[in-house]
């Protein structure tokens, strides 16, 4: 899988539990979707992370956004 993939797609998933975590804990019931959902896109960030610390700093993430989204229309 494509690095830029990877993190896109994952910070996405980690963004996007953050709804679930908070509406499970309003509830007061278990966030499993919302936790699982976090773990699966922490962990994608850091598989890209782990594999090349020095290409990928916070600072390249919008760069990633931008050549995925142009990965897409093209």
């Amino acid at each position: 899988m494509n690095p830029d993939v990877a993190l896109v797609v994952g910070a996405c998933l980690a963004v996007l539990s953050m709804p679930s975590l908070i509406a499970a804990l309003v509830d007061r019931r278990l966030p499993w979707i919302g936790v699982l959902i976090l773990i699966v896109g922490c962990g994608m960030v850091y598989w890209v992370y782990r594999d090349d610390l020095s290409a990928f700093m916070p600072q390249h993430i919008p760069e990633a956004f931008v050549r995925v989204v142009a990965m897409v229309l093209n």
